[in-house]
């Protein structure tokens, strides 16, 4: 891993829960490291994470901006500079120290730190109402945000339903994304692009104009009642494993420890997909 430092920018502005903190310009000295795994700057600023851009930019969040809690302004300026240098970073940490900080004791500095990276996850994607095709895309444009980006997405398949209910064929491809968003936050904001493209739940494996879960989020493994990762039904599902395979055959399995491309194989003896 590549970083690059900046220690201790001091930068006079207003950030507290009194009164007059929120109203006197007080010290803080803040302490960023940038890091990446695949910086190439060939010698050349215009490749490079610029310091002194940087630090202009640093002084404007800190300055503009007025926060109760020096941990919530130091989670925001990370997520803000993974979000500035979203192609050459991949986590950043972030650390406030405030000198004068209205204690009455006897100290160097009270401090918040914090560390913020990039997530990787995969997200399935079936749609079988109005236009599937159209549904897709609209979905993975909503997807892309500032907080989420889409790094790749699979060819397109056509499977028949898994449930007995009548209904068209669906439509599946799988998307990676990078994600500032913790599983939770993920899933609640993937539920809002299925609400946006109209999906109604009526009928369990009924139907749907869009149908968002999440597959695979870094080497996490959580069972809650919002969200279940990796996703519990995935491994016996061809119309995820074949496109998820695309983008990532040699992935493990956090729970069952075989690849993707194993899993794949084996499930491709007994089901079968056609390819749009």
């Amino acid at each position: 891993m590549n970083s690059i430092i900046i220690k201790d920018l001091e930068i006079f502005a207003c950030h507290g829960v009194l009164n007059e903190e929120k109203n006197i310009k007080q010290k803080f000295l803040i302490s960023v490291q940038l890091n990446s795994d695949y910086w190439n700057y060939n010698d050349d600023i215009k490749n490079a994470v610029n310091y002194s851009e940087t630090c202009d930019f640093i002084v404007d969040f800190i300055t503009t901006n007025c926060f109760n809690l020096i941990e919530t302004c130091a989670e925001q300026l990370a997520e803000r500079l993974l979000q500035k240098y979203n192609n050459q970073l991949t986590s950043v940490d972030v650390t406030i120290k405030k000198p004068w900080a209205p204690l009455n004791k006897n100290l160097s500095f009270v401090a918040a730190n914090t560390h913020k990276s990039w997530n990787n996850a995969f997200i399935g994607i079936g749609s079988n109402l109005g236009d599937p095709h159209a549904n897709i895309q609209q979905a993975l444009k909503l997807i892309n945000t500032k907080n989420t980006y889409v790094l790749k997405t699979s060819q397109i398949y056509e499977t028949t339903p898994i449930s007995n209910i009548p209904q068209n064929n669906y439509l599946n491809c799988v998307t990676q994304i990078k994600t500032l968003l913790a599983p939770p936050q993920l899933m609640q904001f993937l539920l809002g692009i299925e609400q946006e493209l109209k999906r109604v739940r009526t009928v369990k494996n009924g139907p749907r104009t869009i149908d968002l879960d999440i597959l695979l989020f870094n080497n996490c493994v959580l069972n809650t009642e919002l969200v279940t990762i990796p996703h519990p039904r995935m491994h016996k599902r061809l119309f995820v494993l074949i496109p998820l395979c695309e983008l990532a055959p040699g992935y493990v399995h956090p729970v069952l420890n075989q690849t993707i491309y194993n899993l794949s194989k084996q499930l491709q003896k007994t089901q079968q997909l056609l390819k749009t």
